[in-house]
Order: structure tokens, then C-alpha cells, then sequence
């Protein structure tokens, strides 16, 4: 086989670890909170701003990291990490929650960190706010810093907790999420929003890196050499 087939060979296949990287690597971008009053913050470059009567306020930096050591309970399949840092929105219930995008995302990732307690469940009512109405499905549960309690899906677009910790995703796109707390919670959930991405394996843009510069090479080898006349 030429050293230009050989090439076209490895190319090929690194497109095709390219495919597969790309799905097996999925790091969650999560929104970096940035004011505390009201709650502003960015995730990839997209404002995010929530509105509502967040009680007690929003962590933007600093202070009880309370997503640490938990990375079994916020990671799922194809999702690699949880919250990095210790941003966390936190609310009491008994208040209505918007989530603006400055720009459309597309299957947000909601970490949710103690919704409910034991003997007390509380529910996030989430409601149509596009052209369509809101659609998740919880992606992992797990322990959290009070305890391992549970957190599903009911029928409604409800999410219900009784100490409940865990991934939930939605599906669509959206420039807006709306929910409801109806039960004033003793105590407070919280949560973080995040997108997923998409980075391809190191061995494969290895790979595809040295296939191209194969290729180039071969193509100078085959170019003709000029005769003066």
C-alpha cells in the first residue's frame, strides 16, 4: 500500500474515533453565578439570569462547596462532571422561578441539591414556557451532604424530593425555564444549570493531526519538479 493510502487509511479512521470521542466525552459547562442580588451569571458566553424570591441568596463564589465529594450523584452516562465549584442558587420554596438564556441552549443539565427532606416532599412544578411544554427526565440520583433521599419524576413536568439530589436533563431548546416551589421547604434546595459540550478524544486528534500531515507530504512528493528550458 502507498504511503498516500496508507494515510487516507488512517484518516479515515480517525474521523471515525473523532464520532465516537466526541460521544463518549461530554464535559458539562456549567454557569459561572457572578451577582449575588440578582443572580446573574454566564455559562459558554450565554447571560443566564433567574428571577424569583430566592431565599437564602445565591452563592457566587467562595464559602461550603456542597457539590463536592458527591461526583457519583452528578455525573450520569456520557455527562463527565459535576458543578467545579461551590456556585449554587439556593431557595426556600413558595415562590415562582424563571431562568433566562440571552441566547437559545439546547438540552440543559440541572443539578439539584436537596430538594425536600425526609417526611417532607417538595415539588419543582416546571411550566410551559416556550412554544412547547417543558420536557426532562432524571438522569441520576445519589447521596447528597444531608443524607440519600429521593428525587423522580411525576406525571406534569413535576419534579418531586424528599431529600433528593441528582441530574435532571431537558429536551428542547430553550431561552427559558419556568418553575414553580409551591411548599415553603424547612430548609432550602438549590441547584446549577449547565450545557453539555462535545471534545473529541487526544488520541484521535492525534491521529488525525498525523494523517493530514501524511497526506500534505505525499502530495508534495507526487507534485512535478519544473525543467528549465
Amino acid at each position: 500500500m502507498s504511503i498516500s493510502n496508507i494515510c487516507k487509511s488512517a484518516l479515515a479512521a480517525a474521523v471515525v474515533l473523532l464520532s465516537a470521542g466526541a460521544a463518549s466525552a461530554a464535559p458539562v459547562i456549567w454557569t459561572d453565578w457572578t451577582s449575588t442580588n440578582t443572580t446573574r451569571g454566564n455559562i459558554a458566553g450565554n447571560n443566564v439570569t433567574v428571577t424569583g424570591n430566592l431565599d437564602p441568596s445565591t452563592q457566587t463564589n467562595g464559602g461550603f462547596n456542597y457539590w463536592a465529594g458527591y461526583a457519583a450523584t452528578f455525573t450520569a452516562p456520557g455527562l463527565d462532571n459535576g458543578p467545579p465549584d461551590s456556585d449554587i442558587v439556593r431557595l426556600r420554596g413558595n415562590t415562582a422561578i424563571d431562568i433566562y438564556f440571552s441566547a437559545p441552549v439546547i438540552d440543559p443539565i440541572m443539578a439539584i441539591m436537596s430538594l425536600g427532606k425526609a417526611g417532607q416532599a417538595v415539588d419543582y412544578r416546571f411550566q410551559q414556557a416556550q412554544a412547547a411544554p417543558t420536557s426532562f427526565d432524571v438522569i441520576s440520583t445519589g447521596l447528597g451532604p444531608w443524607g440519600n433521599g429521593s428525587l423522580q419524576e411525576l406525571s406534569g413536568n413535576i419534579l418531586r424530593g424528599e431529600e433528593g439530589n441528582g441530574l435532571i436533563q431537558f429536551y428542547g431548546t430553550y431561552t427559558r425555564i419556568r418553575f414553580t416551589v409551591a411548599v415553603l421547604e424547612n430548609g432550602w434546595s438549590g441547584f446549577q444549570i449547565g450545557v453539555a459540550g462535545e471534545v473529541p478524544e487526544p488520541g484521535a486528534l492525534l491521529l488525525f493531526g498525523f494523517a493530514l500531515a501524511g497526506l500534505a507530504a505525499a502530495r508534495t512528493r507526487k507534485r512535478p519538479t519544473s525543467v528549465p528550458g
